[in-house]
């Protein structure tokens, strides 16, 4: 490589990376912790003789909770540290992303891969959440950078080894890595179906990965009867397929958004992400036209690979979807990105460097827009206007519309107007959220001590009734959260009030379904 060249594709991966830093960092802590996030919290801050008890009762695999704890024993608890590790996992895929874009065909390919990479919504959205996440999608892409060498250099058995590590490593952080390694497995297996010495190399890969999973197959096992409960997503359904989807290509929401949300999302749609999805389209046309270029010879293989992995993956996945309920959520598929950017990049590489690049035999005038120099040109001003709102349009509008529950304001009114011989009664008949638990520690309010699990059984009652008898209970605080997906307001509610004889004295409402209400007892 000349060194004008290699000074340009520095200077460019440093532009991209420093892109990526930003988007991934400027909202880390405009949006508040949800449940999920606060329980990771929670299970990291167990000390450690109970740690791994409760690790083990997730229904996840441990490592990223593993990696997380070691993380806040070194930098705290706060919201910006939690994230950051999340930030950091995400930055550190950009530059796999570009090696895999150079191993395929070379920088110029690494670049657009990287450059699509950084300005990803569902990437940048994860990137801010304390969960296991961006680490699937780090360690996956990671996978995916030694099995596509399995494929280029076939006979290195180092690269086998690579895959077996990092794939053992993406079980051992989420159960979808499973299928992830099946597709990657897979597809390395097809092409190489008649190559004996490959097919041991990947068997003796294979097998690293079985032996250093058995110390966790017990509790795999386990979760695989339980884990699916631990789920919302229910049964899936073309209908809830169709929004999985709008989170994966266009904004990451939550399900339960209420109404003034709505005009928000449809504003986020149209405006601010539509020059992601034109660009998409673009170079898929760019893709499947590459495909019958001369020169995209040497590529077959790479090709087959790709096609049959993001068939495999996504089909499983939704196939799996379907037969399981609770089993399929659009994040748990965050890894496949890296193959959709790579499908994406083929297209671009394909419009904006193949200087033959132009469909002299299409002479129908309506397809001549498919001519890859209009694509070209149309696809310049695209990138130009993506730009412009990925880098500022998107996080301010980001920051002040699509926000997480407000578990924050809760715990404020509470530490506000709770008084002595007040009780905060969870109608879920389980734990306190975690999330309002985080916050009112944040605000010095002792929640712990002054909740009460409401048992819906006759004998709960009675014992509640016994609480409130032993404390001289005046005030009942009730937390709804989420109503649209569990009918526990009306049912505790009925069964207090009947009890009790309660008199409603307020009611609040919080950000994303949030409700507290105050009752007096007579």
């Amino acid at each position: 490589m000349k060194l004008g060249k290699l000074k340009t594709t520095s200077n460019l991966f440093l532009i991209f990376l420093g892109i990526a830093i930003f988007l991934r960092v400027i909202n880390i802590v405009s949006e508040q912790i949800w449940v999920d996030e606060a329980g990771s919290i929670f299970y990291v801050r167990a000390p450690l003789n109970k740690f791994w008890a409760i690790v083990i009762n997730d229904v996840h695999p441990p490592l990223y909770y593993i990696i997380l704890k070691g993380w806040t024993s070194l930098f705290g608890y706060s919201v910006f540290s939690c994230r950051l590790l999340s930030a950091i996992f995400s930055i550190l895929t950009l530059p796999f992303l570009f090696f895999i874009g150079k191993d395929i065909k070379d920088e110029k390919f690494g670049l657009i891969i990287i450059f699509l990479y950084s300005i990803s919504p569902l990437s940048i959205y994860y990137a801010n959440e304390v969960r296991s996440y961006s680490l699937i999608h780090l360690l996956f892409t990671i996978s995916l950078l030694f099995a596509i060498r399995c494929i280029t250099i076939p006979n290195n058995p180092k690269n086998y080894v690579f895959l077996a590590i990092f794939g053992a490593l993406l079980i051992y952080t989420h159960y979808f890595g499973i299928i992830y390694l099946i597709g990657l497995y897979f597809g390395i297996i097809v092409i190489n179906l008649n190559n004996k010495k490959i097919n041991k190399n990947i068997l003796f890969s294979i097998i690293i990965v079985i032996l250093s999973y058995i110390p966790w197959i017990p509790y795999a096992i386990n979760d695989a009867f339980g884990g699916p409960a631990g789920y919302t997503g229910g049964q899936l359904s073309v209908i809830n397929l169709s929004y999985y989807a709008f989170v994966y290509f266009v904004a990451p929401v939550p399900s339960n958004i209420n109404n003034p949300y709505i005009l928000n999302l449809v504003i986020l749609t149209f405006i601010i992400n539509i020059p992601l999805i034109i660009i998409s389209i673009l170079s898929i046309i760019g893709f499947l036209y590459s495909l019958k270029n001369r020169d995209y010879i040497d590529l077959k293989n790479v090709y087959y690979f790709i096609i049959s992995l993001f068939v495999l993956i996504f089909g499983i996945s939704i196939i799996l979807g379907f037969l399981i309920p609770n089993s399929f959520t659009a994040k748990n598929l965050i890894g496949g990105l890296s193959i959709i950017h790579i499908i994406e990049a083929f297209g671009l590489y394909y419009l904006f460097f193949d200087k033959n690049s132009s469909f002299k035999k299409i002479n129908i005038k309506s397809l001549k827009i498919f001519n890859p120099q209009i694509l070209r040109k149309i696809s310049y001003s695209v990138i130009i206007i993506l730009l412009v709102n990925s880098i500022i349009i998107y996080p301010i509008f980001r920051s002040i519309y699509l926000q997480k529950p407000d578990w924050e304001g809760c715990a404020k009114r509470l530490k506000k107007d709770f008084r002595k011989h007040d009780i905060v009664v969870n109608p879920y008949n389980r734990q306190i959220p975690d999330a309002l638990r985080y916050y009112s520690d944040l605000h010095d309010f002792d929640l712990d001590d002054n909740s009460y699990i409401l048992d819906y059984g006759a004998d709960g009652i009675e014992e509640f009734s016994d609480e409130i008898s032993d404390e001289d209970i005046t005030r009942i605080w009730i937390v709804f959260y989420w109503l649209d997906l569990d009918d526990s307001e009306e049912k505790t509610e009925d069964k207090l009030i009947d009890e009790y004889n309660l008199t409603k004295v307020d009611e609040y409402e919080f950000r994303l379904d949030i409700i507290l209400v105050l009752y007096e007892i007579p």
